[in-house]
């Protein structure tokens, strides 16, 4: 029954699309569990790997600094990286610390790059001219209120210039947007 317990909970973690690292308190690589079949190894083959071979350099450095904090806060943490890949494309990735009651920690290595883009592009949309590419409102007022908000301490003086084209519906009617 164990051995089919354990197999079953193993088929359910491998069909995660996360990594799973399983470290010790010094951040030695206990074992790695992955989806990718061609990267699948039995988890214990990871075993005493350091942590750089697994995660970019920005990252193995942010993630030890997380564990240590995660050990002995016993709190989960978490942060997020970006890494290029081989064809100089921007990957993003989110990283979740565990700890465990034997002073060890999950880490749970998360691809988060699609959703970053989706919220580039909601930011774009929502901020930008679509045809232009120019600031629009929304993103004037953001400004406006980062400036005066930033200033109020310092009690600067500034100067806000608003113009306005007459006519300009007649050109957007005539000539379309």
């Amino acid at each position: 029954e164990l051995t089919s317990s354990e197999a079953r909970n193993r088929a359910m973690l491998e069909a995660l699309p996360d990594r799973l690292i399983m470290l010790d308190q010094a951040g030695s690589v206990r074992s790695v569990i992955e989806q990718s079949d061609a990267q699948r190894s039995p988890p214990d083959s990871y075993a005493d790997t350091p942590l750089e071979a697994l995660l970019p350099g920005t990252a193995t450095a942010l993630a030890l600094d997380h564990l240590s904090t995660a050990v002995t806060s016993g709190k989960e943490t978490s942060f997020v990286f970006s890494d290029r890949d081989e064809s100089e494309q921007t990957r993003y990735f989110e990283v979740r610390l565990l700890p465990q009651p034997d002073r060890s920690a999950l880490l749970i290595l998360r691809n988060i790059t699609p959703r970053k883009l989706a919220e580039q592009k909601i930011h774009q949309l929502a901020f930008y001219d679509e045809l232009t590419l120019l600031p629009n409102r929304n993103c004037f007022i953001q400004h406006s209120e980062s400036a005066l908000h930033s200033r109020k301490p310092l009690r600067e003086r500034y100067l806000l210039c608003r113009f306005n084209l007459d006519h300009f519906k007649r050109i957007n009617d005539t000539l379309g947007h």
